[in-house]
């Protein structure tokens, strides 16, 4: 009997791995990126525009790497302490 379709043994996943193990996709729509970072739609969109937030446009739509929204975070937590806003 002749065999019409073989499946690959390994399926690529549109998903990457977290320092904590658990899988996250690639690319978060931006409802999903403002949920994620616990702010408001419009407010993601002002920092998109203004390029403080990292983002990926693919055709029309405009998408965020949550690998590259964690790094973002990292890299602007402000440390208490500091006049007007400065930080340590």
């Amino acid at each position: 009997m002749k065999q019409l379709y073989t499946p690959p043994k390994e399926v690529e996943t549109k998903s990457c791995s977290s320092e904590s193990g658990e899988n996250l996709p690639l690319l978060i729509s931006a409802n999903k990126a403002a949920e994620t970072l616990g702010i408001s739609p419009r407010s993601l969109w002002t920092q998109t525009q203004s390029g403080t937030i990292p983002f990926i446009k693919l055709g029309r739509r405009v998408m965020y790497s949550p690998s590259s929204l964690q790094d973002w975070v990292n890299k602007n937590i402000v440390v208490g302490g500091g006049k007007n806003g400065e930080h340590n």
